[in-house]
């Protein structure tokens, strides 16, 4: 291919060149139109499949939009029949109305001519007394009033009962206009729904057929009756009126009026057969009350069942709604898919269209560079093929242009369409959108009211408590002050008491001393030195003899007590172990114990995020599992926990007894001090007294040699050079006077002191002077009272003791220093959920009950070792 057509020798060789080329030019034509072309088709073909999905898509819209036109209608139409229904029985009532003012004419009609009666009564007794004179007569007009007034009796009867019968129709004609109303209100309702409304329609129809024929029946009866009562009472006037004429002719004519009153006689039983009928009529009246009561009841069910329609249809237009939403979400969510399709299909298209195009451009050029090698004879040809293919190429180009306009036009209708109809779809779900949120806002008024009427009655109630509280607090306080004078005074008392015996005591033992001491003079003169010296040592033997035998005995009970309490404490622990056994071998509790362990892990993973979560629920259930547990601890373990209770008890009874007998050991070694110092006070001065009958040097006297002097020798005047003799009472000022310092002093050197100093104040610092007691309890036991959860201060003593309430959990606030220790007692211990970090813990938290005493040490400000004792 690389030579050139003037190198050429035959033209055959020419012709198989421009063959080739031909050949290679309709190659790369065909590759480019079947290429193209497949693609073409394949996406159109898509898009004609998109556009047919929206098509059927389009028309399920239409059809689901016919349906709901549709039910529209029929419910439109079941509307239009219940309000003719609704119109038929007003008409019904209007008519019984209309009966019940002809009842009332015939009233008035009926009382006018119990008042012509009334009138006319003097007249008839004026008859009466002459009918009387006649012995043939033997008609009573007493029975004759008597008829009148029970027929009285009988229309007034009649009249009230007519008037119980309007009231109650009334009342059922209210009760209809107000099923109107709620069938007015709930019309839009209605015509949401269409199949319960089928279902109800032969009901109500049967209904209405039901009322019709009752009402047609009662008003035919009505009627009837009607014409039969005023024809009646038009015939009893009529009568009425030709009785009286009758009975004033009798004035004149005794025989004419005998026979007129046979005849009036005659028109009275005529009349009372006439009140029997009024009777028939007013049972008939009974039974048509009788008819609207169950009338009444039927209306009543059917109000019932109007009620449950619309509870129904208020579901059913949830179901519709929640449907509908649905519906939209998956409509709109198939429109971006289909969007999505299509716009991936049309950037598909577009890379393609640009890939051949480069494609083209680039077998253009190759074409390009073959042609210029050929011979200046093949220049037609290439011109001519380069036309050709500028040609498809712009063919192709319109072709792909024309293509893709027709796609975008016809997924922009489709578009168009699709939002046209999501538009209406949209618009219907606004409307229920702004429904449910009219009601949202009143049912958010009606809450806020009922909140403002909760909050006023819980400030007035709050308000009253504060009122009643306050009182309850000044009573208590006047009281607390008479307790507190009472109490002042009965101190006062009981100190006065105390420092009378004191004073009688003192002056008891001052007169004994003054006794010994007298006896023990006369003994010192009868006897010599070493005899008085015998006697005291004596009276010293015997004196630590018997405080001996006292004390022996206090410390055999403590012995005794001592053995006792660590039998109790082996038995308690024994106790604990069984206690434990029992509540570890129930597997009901061991899940409780484990439910509870998730529970306080939820509680604080709760807790430890940013926010915190709110953990009332769940609080809420952690106190009932607690609770569970300690009762299902009780049944498991009841006998032995009270068991281990009363030995607390005794434990604490034979501590505190212990501590007693103790005091009482201690107190006996200060008092046979005392009296032991007491003692040789005495002797010291008796043999002081002696000494001085029995040596008395006058005079400067010198003694040589070395000299035993059985007692101490007496000194009375203070020495005043370094090598003088000194007595007791110079070194005692001169000590005390060393010994009570002032100020800061310093002590050089190694000072001995046979006597414990005392403390009175705590130590602040480290190298203050310390007592035996804050050495022992660091401060002292500190009561933090009845608690709930709490983080101690360990700074501010070395015990606690705290009441736990439900759901305590213990922490630190401040571990007071490395070393720090002591114990943590808690009272009501099962109430403890917890002991939080620092707290290091090495069994687990559970099983504790009643009392229980733990041992804290202090390593670290994040480590502090926690025993269970």
């Amino acid at each position: 291919m690389g030579t050139s057509l003037n190198e050429l020798k035959t033209g055959r060789e020419k012709l198989e060149i421009i063959n080739q080329v031909l050949a290679r030019i309709n190659s790369i034509s065909e590759a480019i139109d079947n290429t193209r072309l497949d693609e073409v088709v394949g996406l159109k073909q898509a898009c004609e499949s998109l556009k047919n999905e929206c098509l059927k898509f389009k028309n399920d819209i239409v059809d689901k939009n016919d349906d709901i036109l549709s039910k529209y209608d029929d419910i439109n139409k079941k509307y239009s029949n219940i309000s003719e229904k609704y119109n038929n029985v007003n008409a019904k009532f209007d008519y019984i109305k209309e009966a019940y003012e002809d009842f009332s004419l015939n009233k008035q009609e009926i009382q006018n001519i119990k008042d012509f009666l009334e009138n006319n009564t003097e007249e008839f007794e004026n008859l009466k007394k002459d009918i009387q004179k006649y012995e043939e007569i033997k008609f009573n007009l007493d029975n004759y009033i008597n008829e009148i007034k029970q027929n009285k009796d009988f229309v007034k009867e009649y009249f009230d009962l007519n008037t119980k019968i309007k009231d109650e129709i009334l009342s059922e004609l209210n009760h209809a206009l107000e099923i109107v109303d709620s069938l007015h209100l709930n019309v839009d309702e209605l015509k949401e729904i269409k199949p319960e409304l089928i279902s109800i329609k032969k009901e109500v129809k049967d209904l209405a057929n039901e009322a019709k024929l009752v009402v047609s029946k009662a008003s035919e009866i009505i009627k009837n009756k009607i014409n039969t009562i005023f024809f009646e009472n038009q015939r009893l006037n009529q009568e009425m009126i030709d009785s009286v004429k009758k009975l004033e002719e009798i004035k004149f004519d005794i025989g004419v009026k005998y026979k007129e009153i046979a005849s009036a006689y005659e028109l009275l039983l005529e009349s009372k057969q006439n009140i029997e009928d009024l009777r028939e009529v007013i049972a008939l009246y009974k039974e048509f009350e009788n008819d609207i009561t169950s009338y009444s009841q039927i209306i009543k069910d059917f109000k019932s069942k109007i009620e449950n329609l619309e509870r129904d249809l208020k579901s059913q237009s949830e179901s519709i709604y929640s449907s509908l939403n649905d519906k939209q979400n998956e409509i709109l969510k198939k429109l971006n898919e289909v969007k999505n399709e299509a716009l991936v299909k049309f950037d598909e298209l577009t890379a393609k269209c640009e890939g051949y195009k480069i494609h083209f451009e680039q077998s253009y050029d190759r074409f390009n560079q073959r042609a210029l090698i050929a011979n200046e004879d093949l220049g037609r040809l290439a011109e001519v093929a380069k036309k050709e293919l500028g040609n498809d190429k712009l063919i192709y180009e319109t072709e792909l242009k024309v293509l893709a306009e027709e796609t975008i036009k016809q997924m922009e209708e489709m578009l168009k369409g699709l939002s046209d109809e999501r538009n209406e779809v949209t618009e219907v779900f606004e409307t229920q959108k702004k429904e449910f949120t009219t009601l949202v806002d009143t049912s958010k008024v009606m809450i806020d009211n009922l909140n403002h009427i909760f909050n006023a009655n819980y400030q007035a109630k709050k308000n009253e408590f504060s009122i009643i509280f306050n009182e309850k607090l000044h009573s208590l306080n006047e009281n607390k002050q008479d307790f507190l004078n009472e109490l002042v005074s009965a101190k006062e008392n009981g100190l006065n008491k105390i420092n009378e015996t004191k004073e009688q005591g003192l002056n008891e033992l001052e007169t004994k001393k003054g006794e010994c001491i007298d006896e023990i003079d006369n003994q010192a003169r009868i006897y010599d030195i070493s005899g008085v010296k015998a006697n005291v040592e004596y009276l010293l033997s015997l004196l630590n003899e018997k405080d001996d035998g006292k004390d022996d005995g206090i410390k055999d009970e403590i012995a005794n007590i001592e053995q006792g309490i660590k039998d109790k404490e082996q038995e308690l622990e024994e106790i604990k172990k069984q206690i434990e056994e029992a509540l570890n071998n129930n597997d009901e509790l061991k899940q409780k114990n484990e439910e509870l362990k998730e529970i306080k892990n939820q509680i604080y993973e709760a807790l430890s995020q940013e926010p915190p979560a709110d953990t009332s629920e769940i609080e809420e259930r952690k106190e009932e599992l607690e609770n569970q547990i300690a009762e299902l601890e009780k049944e498991i373990a009841g006998e032995l926990i009270n068991k281990k209770e009363e030995i607390e008890k005794e434990l604490e009874e034979a501590n505190q007894n212990l501590e007693d007998k103790n005091n009482e050991l201690e107190q006996n070694e200060k008092d046979k001090k005392l009296i032991t110092q007491k003692v040789l006070d005495i002797t010291i001065k008796t043999l002081e007294a002696l000494i001085d009958i029995k040596v008395s040097l006058n005079g400067d006297e010198e003694i040589n040699g070395n000299k035993t002097f059985a007692n101490p020798i007496l000194v009375k005047v203070d020495p005043t050079n370094d090598n003088h003799l000194t007595n007791k009472i110079y070194v005692d000022t001169a000590l005390n006077t060393k010994a009570n310092l002032n100020g800061d002093n310093i002590f050089n050197g190694a000072n001995t002191f046979n006597q414990a100093l005392t403390s009175r104040a705590d130590p602040t610092n480290d190298n203050h002077l310390t007592r035996k007691w804050y050495v022992d309890y660091g401060g002292g036991i500190k009561n933090l009272g009845t608690t709930g959860s709490i983080n101690l201060d360990l700074r501010q003593a070395q015990h606690f003791i705290l009441t736990a309430n439900a759901g305590t959990s213990i922490g630190i606030a401040n571990f007071g220093g490395v070393g720090k220790s002591g114990t943590i007692t808690i009272n009501n211990c099962q109430n403890v959920v917890a002991f939080n970090a620092p707290f290091k813990f090495r069994i687990a938290q559970s099983g504790f009950s009643g009392t229980e005493t733990f041992a804290y040490f202090c390593i670290a400000s994040n480590n502090v070792r926690l025993v269970r004792t």
